[in-house]
Protein backbone atom coordinates (compact mmCIF):
# COMPACT_ATOMS: atom_id res chain seq x y z
CA UNK A 1 0.00 0.00 0.00
CA UNK A 2 2.79 2.43 0.86
CA UNK A 3 4.45 1.57 -2.71
CA UNK A 4 1.08 2.58 -4.11
CA UNK A 5 0.83 5.83 -2.47
CA UNK A 6 3.85 6.81 -3.36
CA UNK A 7 3.42 6.34 -7.01
CA UNK A 8 -0.18 8.06 -6.79
CA UNK A 9 1.82 11.29 -4.97
CA UNK A 10 4.57 11.07 -7.36
CA UNK A 11 2.23 10.81 -10.49
CA UNK A 12 -0.52 14.06 -9.01
CA UNK A 13 2.46 16.23 -8.50
CA UNK A 14 3.73 15.27 -12.32
CA UNK A 15 0.61 15.85 -13.31
CA UNK A 16 -0.03 19.07 -11.14
CA UNK A 17 3.26 20.54 -12.23
CA UNK A 18 2.32 20.29 -16.27
CA UNK A 19 -1.31 21.15 -15.67
CA UNK A 20 0.69 24.68 -13.98
CA UNK A 21 3.36 25.06 -16.69
CA UNK A 22 0.55 24.62 -19.43
CA UNK A 23 -1.78 27.45 -17.16
CA UNK A 24 1.46 29.37 -16.98
CA UNK A 25 2.26 29.30 -20.82
CA UNK A 26 -1.30 30.11 -21.88
CA UNK A 27 -1.52 33.09 -19.23
CA UNK A 28 2.27 34.22 -20.53
CA UNK A 29 0.54 34.42 -24.16
CA UNK A 30 -2.41 36.14 -22.82
CA UNK A 31 -0.10 38.86 -20.96
CA UNK A 32 2.24 39.20 -24.08
CA UNK A 33 -0.72 39.90 -26.68
CA UNK A 34 -2.07 42.39 -24.01
CA UNK A 35 1.51 43.99 -23.70
CA UNK A 36 2.14 44.12 -27.38
CA UNK A 37 -1.30 45.90 -27.84
CA UNK A 38 -1.00 48.13 -24.99
CA UNK A 39 2.25 49.48 -26.65
CA UNK A 40 1.19 50.09 -30.38
CA UNK A 41 -1.93 51.65 -28.55
CA UNK A 42 -0.66 55.27 -28.67
CA UNK A 43 0.86 54.65 -32.69
CA UNK A 44 -2.55 53.81 -34.35
CA UNK A 45 -3.06 50.56 -32.74
CA UNK A 46 -1.71 47.11 -33.68
CA UNK A 47 -3.42 45.54 -36.80
CA UNK A 48 -3.79 41.93 -37.13
CA UNK A 49 -5.12 38.90 -39.82
CA UNK A 50 -7.21 36.20 -37.66
CA UNK A 51 -7.30 33.23 -40.29
CA UNK A 52 -10.08 30.83 -39.08
CA UNK A 53 -11.88 33.20 -37.18
CA UNK A 54 -15.40 31.00 -36.66
CA UNK A 55 -17.51 32.96 -34.86
CA UNK A 56 -14.52 34.81 -33.47
CA UNK A 57 -15.44 34.50 -29.73
CA UNK A 58 -15.36 31.08 -28.30
CA UNK A 59 -11.88 29.86 -27.53
CA UNK A 60 -10.49 32.84 -29.42
CA UNK A 61 -7.19 33.97 -28.10
CA UNK A 62 -7.73 37.84 -30.19
CA UNK A 63 -11.15 38.87 -29.13
CA UNK A 64 -10.74 40.22 -25.68
CA UNK A 65 -7.87 42.34 -27.25
CA UNK A 66 -9.81 43.05 -30.71
CA UNK A 67 -12.87 44.27 -27.87
CA UNK A 68 -10.43 46.03 -25.29
CA UNK A 69 -8.11 47.80 -27.76
CA UNK A 70 -10.41 48.55 -30.39
CA UNK A 71 -8.26 46.88 -33.15
CA UNK A 72 -8.51 46.88 -36.80
CA UNK A 73 -8.03 43.91 -38.90
CA UNK A 74 -9.73 41.05 -41.02
CA UNK A 75 -11.39 38.26 -40.13
CA UNK A 76 -11.14 35.44 -42.78
CA UNK A 77 -13.84 32.69 -41.98
CA UNK A 78 -15.04 30.36 -44.85
CA UNK A 79 -18.33 28.50 -43.68
CA UNK A 80 -21.53 30.12 -43.49
CA UNK A 81 -22.86 29.38 -40.70
CA UNK A 82 -19.48 30.22 -38.70
CA UNK A 83 -19.63 33.42 -40.73
CA UNK A 84 -23.09 34.49 -39.90
CA UNK A 85 -22.35 34.50 -36.38
CA UNK A 86 -19.17 36.34 -37.02
CA UNK A 87 -20.58 39.29 -38.61
CA UNK A 88 -23.30 39.55 -35.26
CA UNK A 89 -19.98 39.21 -33.26
CA UNK A 90 -18.79 42.07 -34.80
CA UNK A 91 -21.42 43.91 -35.65
CA UNK A 92 -20.78 47.21 -33.85
CA UNK A 93 -16.64 47.30 -34.82
CA UNK A 94 -16.21 49.17 -38.22
CA UNK A 95 -12.52 49.02 -38.24
CA UNK A 96 -13.09 44.84 -38.31
CA UNK A 97 -13.01 43.71 -42.38
CA UNK A 98 -15.23 40.13 -42.03
CA UNK A 99 -14.19 37.92 -45.07
CA UNK A 100 -15.84 34.91 -46.13
CA UNK A 101 -13.05 32.92 -48.07
CA UNK A 102 -10.38 30.38 -47.07
CA UNK A 103 -6.64 30.98 -47.69
CA UNK A 104 -4.96 28.81 -50.15
CA UNK A 105 -1.97 28.16 -52.41
CA UNK A 106 -4.19 30.00 -55.41
CA UNK A 107 -7.25 31.93 -56.44
CA UNK A 108 -9.94 29.03 -57.06
CA UNK A 109 -13.11 26.98 -55.21
CA UNK A 110 -12.45 24.25 -53.15
CA UNK A 111 -14.62 21.56 -51.31
CA UNK A 112 -14.26 22.25 -47.34
CA UNK A 113 -14.99 19.33 -45.51
CA UNK A 114 -16.75 19.29 -42.45
CA UNK A 115 -17.46 15.82 -39.71
CA UNK A 116 -21.08 15.24 -39.93
CA UNK A 117 -22.91 15.21 -36.96
CA UNK A 118 -25.89 13.85 -35.55
CA UNK A 119 -29.45 15.58 -36.84
CA UNK A 120 -30.58 16.94 -33.54
CA UNK A 121 -27.09 18.84 -33.11
CA UNK A 122 -27.47 22.05 -31.38
CA UNK A 123 -25.67 25.80 -32.63
CA UNK A 124 -22.60 25.11 -30.46
CA UNK A 125 -22.31 21.57 -31.61
CA UNK A 126 -22.28 22.52 -35.16
CA UNK A 127 -19.38 25.58 -34.58
CA UNK A 128 -17.40 23.03 -32.82
CA UNK A 129 -17.51 20.63 -35.86
CA UNK A 130 -16.71 23.68 -38.46
CA UNK A 131 -14.13 24.58 -36.28
CA UNK A 132 -12.42 21.16 -37.46
CA UNK A 133 -13.42 21.55 -41.05
CA UNK A 134 -10.56 20.47 -43.11
CA UNK A 135 -9.24 20.29 -46.91
CA UNK A 136 -8.37 16.76 -46.35
CA UNK A 137 -11.39 14.37 -46.62
CA UNK A 138 -10.06 11.46 -45.33
CA UNK A 139 -9.42 13.41 -42.32
CA UNK A 140 -13.08 14.55 -42.22
CA UNK A 141 -13.92 10.72 -42.83
CA UNK A 142 -11.86 9.70 -39.41
CA UNK A 143 -13.32 12.51 -37.11
CA UNK A 144 -16.76 11.44 -38.37
CA UNK A 145 -16.20 7.82 -37.66
CA UNK A 146 -15.39 9.10 -34.44
CA UNK A 147 -17.72 11.49 -33.16
CA UNK A 148 -20.85 9.93 -34.59
CA UNK A 149 -19.82 6.63 -33.95
CA UNK A 150 -19.93 5.45 -37.57
CA UNK A 151 -18.40 2.39 -39.20
CA UNK A 152 -19.07 1.52 -42.90
CA UNK A 153 -18.07 3.94 -45.32
CA UNK A 154 -21.04 3.97 -46.62
CA UNK A 155 -22.69 5.91 -43.38
CA UNK A 156 -20.01 7.97 -43.52
CA UNK A 157 -20.31 9.62 -46.68
CA UNK A 158 -24.04 10.14 -46.45
CA UNK A 159 -23.24 12.29 -43.10
CA UNK A 160 -20.51 14.16 -44.33
CA UNK A 161 -20.60 17.40 -45.24
CA UNK A 162 -19.06 19.46 -48.12
CA UNK A 163 -18.90 23.21 -48.30
CA UNK A 164 -17.50 24.78 -51.67
CA UNK A 165 -15.55 27.64 -50.78
CA UNK A 166 -13.57 30.81 -52.70
CA UNK A 167 -9.97 30.37 -51.61
CA UNK A 168 -7.27 33.34 -51.89
CA UNK A 169 -3.76 33.49 -50.97
CA UNK A 170 -2.52 35.22 -48.33
CA UNK A 171 -0.68 38.18 -50.59
CA UNK A 172 -3.89 38.55 -52.49
CA UNK A 173 -6.39 39.00 -49.54
CA UNK A 174 -4.19 42.12 -48.09
CA UNK A 175 -3.90 43.42 -51.36
CA UNK A 176 -7.76 43.55 -52.05
CA UNK A 177 -8.37 44.96 -49.18
CA UNK A 178 -5.64 47.66 -48.98
CA UNK A 179 -4.14 46.05 -45.51
CA UNK A 180 -0.74 48.19 -45.87
CA UNK A 181 0.81 45.79 -42.68
CA UNK A 182 -0.27 43.01 -40.40
CA UNK A 183 1.53 43.34 -36.55
CA UNK A 184 -0.31 40.37 -35.59
CA UNK A 185 -1.31 37.30 -37.48
CA UNK A 186 -3.13 34.23 -35.70
CA UNK A 187 -4.57 31.19 -37.95
CA UNK A 188 -6.52 28.03 -36.88
CA UNK A 189 -6.53 26.21 -40.03
CA UNK A 190 -6.64 22.64 -39.07
CA UNK A 191 -3.15 21.46 -40.38
CA UNK A 192 -2.80 24.03 -43.22
CA UNK A 193 -1.48 26.48 -40.77
CA UNK A 194 2.14 25.96 -42.12
CA UNK A 195 1.16 25.96 -45.74
CA UNK A 196 -0.68 29.69 -44.99
CA UNK A 197 2.45 30.71 -42.82
CA UNK A 198 4.63 30.36 -45.17
CA UNK A 199 3.01 32.59 -47.74
CA UNK A 200 4.17 35.22 -44.99
CA UNK A 201 7.44 35.41 -46.26
CA UNK A 202 6.68 37.58 -49.48
CA UNK A 203 4.82 40.10 -47.70
CA UNK A 204 6.21 43.14 -47.59
CA UNK A 205 7.03 42.95 -43.58
CA UNK A 206 6.63 40.25 -41.29
CA UNK A 207 4.07 40.15 -38.73
CA UNK A 208 5.72 41.21 -35.06
CA UNK A 209 3.71 38.65 -33.39
CA UNK A 210 2.50 35.41 -34.86
CA UNK A 211 0.26 32.55 -33.15
CA UNK A 212 -0.88 29.10 -34.64
CA UNK A 213 -2.39 25.61 -33.59
CA UNK A 214 0.78 23.25 -34.38
CA UNK A 215 -1.69 20.26 -33.22
CA UNK A 216 -3.18 19.50 -36.61
CA UNK A 217 1.14 19.61 -38.01
CA UNK A 218 3.31 16.78 -38.44
CA UNK A 219 6.68 16.54 -36.58
CA UNK A 220 8.30 17.13 -39.99
CA UNK A 221 6.45 20.59 -40.28
CA UNK A 222 6.70 21.62 -36.81
CA UNK A 223 10.51 21.45 -37.31
CA UNK A 224 10.16 23.16 -40.37
CA UNK A 225 8.09 25.78 -39.20
CA UNK A 226 10.37 26.31 -36.06
CA UNK A 227 13.42 26.31 -38.04
CA UNK A 228 11.89 29.21 -40.38
CA UNK A 229 11.03 30.74 -37.01
CA UNK A 230 14.22 31.04 -35.56
CA UNK A 231 16.07 32.15 -39.32
CA UNK A 232 13.62 35.30 -39.43
CA UNK A 233 14.47 35.86 -36.17
CA UNK A 234 11.31 35.38 -33.69
CA UNK A 235 11.32 33.49 -30.31
CA UNK A 236 8.87 31.14 -30.19
CA UNK A 237 7.41 29.05 -27.46
CA UNK A 238 4.64 26.40 -27.18
CA UNK A 239 1.30 26.79 -25.27
CA UNK A 240 -1.56 23.96 -24.91
CA UNK A 241 -2.45 23.35 -28.66
CA UNK A 242 -0.87 26.35 -30.48
CA UNK A 243 2.68 28.04 -31.05
CA UNK A 244 3.38 31.45 -29.99
CA UNK A 245 6.39 33.08 -31.93
CA UNK A 246 7.16 37.40 -31.30
CA UNK A 247 10.24 38.70 -32.99
CA UNK A 248 11.28 41.30 -30.46
CA UNK A 249 13.16 43.94 -32.87
CA UNK A 250 9.58 44.71 -34.52
CA UNK A 251 7.27 44.30 -31.66
CA UNK A 252 9.59 47.31 -29.79
CA UNK A 253 10.42 45.13 -26.90
CA UNK A 254 14.04 44.39 -26.14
Amino acid sequence: MGDFRSWLCRTAEKKAAKLARKSALEGLFAGLLEQYCRLHEAHGGARFLQIGANDGKTNDPLFPCIKKFRLAGICVEPLPEAFEILRETYREHSNVVLVQRAIGSSEEMMKLYVAGLPENATVAERLDASRKATFSKESAIAKTKKECGLGSDQEVEARLEICHVKTTTLPGLLAEYGHPRVDILQIDAEGEDWNILQQVAVLPALPSLVNLEHKGLSQKARHEMHTWFARAGYLWFEHGRDTCALRPALAGIS
